[in-house]
């Protein structure tokens, strides 16, 4: 089974945390009904621990900025560290020598897949653009060397 996982930085520190995505709206009561003003809304991320007995307790929340909301694809690179969706990966093709960076986006960021972990070139590349991220790469070949939000400088805008 594939771990759900999410993270994401914190609201008040700018750090990364792990743990699990909760969307949360805090409804005003008024006499014409339910009232949702933006400050209303909590993005959190939570992580727990666990007794014995597998019951939650220390639970503890951080709000986020839920534009760095990032999931997990369940796949670890070449050095073991996990790959998470706006990571930017450097990949290498031994066979004809080649080597490209790519951003992981979920979904269909080039309008050719409705579905899965995609690839998405960052600059030049002249190996296929429309890798899915789980059926063609070989992890062996594939290292995490920074996210979109962090190391803007491996990406232009005009990339992802």
């Amino acid at each position: 089974m594939r771990e759900i996982l999410f993270k994401s930085k914190r609201a008040d520190t700018g750090e990364w945390v792990e743990g699990y995505y909760i969307y949360h709206i805090n409804r005003t009561i008024c006499p014409f009904g339910d009232s949702i003003k933006p400050e209303d809304e909590q993005h959190v991320i939570m992580q727990d621990g666990f007794s014995d007995w597998n019951m939650p307790r220390d639970t503890v929340h951080f709000d986020i900025a839920p534009e760095t909301l990032c999931q997990y694809t369940g796949l670890k690179d070449k050095n073991g560290k996990r790959i998470w969706e706006n990571d930017i990966v450097l990949l290498r093709e031994e066979i004809q020598d080649y080597e490209w960076k790519a951003a992981v986006k979920f979904g269909n960021p080039n309008r050719e897949y409705n579905w899965g972990w995609q690839l998405v070139p960052v600059g030049e590349c002249e190996m296929n653009k429309d890798i899915l991220l789980w059926i063609d790469m070989d992890i062996a070949n594939c290292e995490v060397i920074g996210n979109i939000f962090d190391n803007p400088e491996l990406i232009r805008q005009t990339d992802i």
